[in-house]
């Protein structure tokens, strides 16, 4: 069944005006008189609505089985990551991260970023499209740019600080809580300074991990992605 982002959808919506890129995507897909499909606000509100065209325009209708945080973890779950040189791997970091269920996303400026190359909109655009893909209820929050010592704020707000850090312990090494608020912090290319990681430990010691991927060196989209699905079941 297909999903589309419908951000006025409430609980008394009885019909709704689909707009711009979701109409058209609607309109490509040819759906069959009355067939339903699924619609989210991107606040944790789902349901199943059936698309009527009326001239020029696309409507929802017949907006039924409401459901709450369809496809949502239960606790917040943050990923930050240092901005990469590559805005497509950034972006592919971001999609990805957000099918397998982060709630916040986090741009730091670390010591090692090389270039500053993102746009919010087209951020923003990609976790939309993760979120449908994957049938979530709650649109991420992306988070403006942070520097790495203006951190400490973000990372008060969680339980458990994980550091992907190639000196760290197994994965098999660490207990997993799934009702922890957690965060997963992992650098740009190059990863995290020396002085950084100190920082780090020094301040938020009582909750944070080093955890390692294994021997082999990966890109940072690459170990943003695969440690977010580590943590996501």
């Amino acid at each position: 069944m297909e999903c589309i982002y419908l951000p006025k959808l409430e609980k008394e919506s009885e019909r709704i005006e689909i707009l711009l890129e979701e109409a058209r995507h609607l309109k490509a897909l040819r759906l069959k008189p009355y067939e339903q499909i699924l619609a989210t606000n991107g606040r944790g509100l789902t349901a199943t609505i059936s698309v009527e065209n009326i001239g020029n325009k696309v409507f929802a209708t017949e907006i039924q089985n409401f459901q709450y945080n369809l496809g949502e973890i239960s606790s917040k779950f943050g990923l930050a990551l240092g901005v990469l040189h590559d805005r497509a791997r950034l972006e592919f970091a971001l999609e990805k991260s957000v099918e397998l269920g982060i709630t916040d996303f986090y741009l730091l400026n670390t010591r090692f970023v090389q270039k500053k190359n993102y746009s919010y909109e087209r951020l923003e655009a990609k976790a939309i499209a993760a979120m449908k893909q994957a049938k979530r209820s709650v649109l991420p929050k992306i988070h403006q740019l942070k520097e790495f010592n203006l951190i400490n704020g973000i990372l008060e707000q969680y339980d458990k600080i994980i550091l992907m850090d190639e000196t760290g312990k197994k994965m098999n090494e660490l207990e997993r809580n799934m009702a922890e608020k957690k965060i997963i912090l992992v650098g740009p290319e190059g990863g995290f300074s020396t002085e950084e990681i100190d920082s780090l430990l020094e301040k938020h010691k009582t909750k944070i991990e080093k955890i390692t991927l294994g021997s082999r060196r990966l890109r940072a989209e690459t170990a943003a992605i695969v440690s977010v699905g580590l943590f996501s079941f």
